[in-house]
């Protein structure tokens, strides 16, 4: 029971660095298309949707890599909830505040992963549009289908690119989504 922690302490058996992965998926969701196109407001919650949807993407794809992609998920979703701290100290939450908040916003995390799987899983797409207009949209008062619909063929072709990635190249945390190119 106490091996286990003293290899983790002192690096034995660790593997890949989760750590570009993770700045990958924050890179992704700030994009500025999805702002400035796709109606998603620039604000802390706006950004916190689009990370979660970039956050889905990548965990169905580590799913499909058994344990070593379980082992190597849960690393890069800990980096990310971790940074929940530090985002929320940024826009001037109290440390009394914070840890309360995080664990809302990890809880919440969990809940648009569990929407967004039953979206792709469901055999009509519209499923996956009345998630994002609940999470994604959920604070703007009247979203466009055409943002939507957006939103949708941009989650379909970042999950097919990572479908065509090998496991290695993913953990490398390089190209891992499309471009979101600007509207003309």
């Amino acid at each position: 029971m106490i091996l286990p922690w003293i290899k983790r302490t002192l690096g034995f058996n660790r593997g890949p660095d989760p750590q570009p992965v993770a700045d990958a998926v924050f890179h992704a969701s700030r994009s500025p298309r999805f702002f400035t196109d796709l109606g998603v407001p620039d604000t802390f919650d706006g950004r916190f949707e689009t990370l979660a949807l970039h956050l889905h993407l990548l965990l169905v794809r580590l799913r499909k890599e058994g344990d070593d992609g379980a082992a190597f998920s849960q690393g890069v979703f800990d980096l990310v909830t971790n940074h929940f701290d530090e985002a929320l100290r940024e826009i001037g939450v109290g440390d009394m505040s914070v840890g309360k908040r995080a664990k809302a916003m990890t809880r919440g995390l969990y809940g648009r992963i569990s929407a967004y799987n039953a979206g792709f899983n469901a055999e009509t797409p519209d499923e996956m549009k009345d998630a994002l207009r609940r999470n994604l949209y959920g604070t703007v008062e009247q979203p466009e289908d055409d943002w939507i619909e957006a939103v949708v063929a941009y989650q379909n072709a970042a999950a097919a690119h990572l479908a065509g990635m090998p496991f290695g190249s993913i953990q490398s945390g390089s190209n891992l989504f499309p471009a979101m190119e600007t509207s003309q």
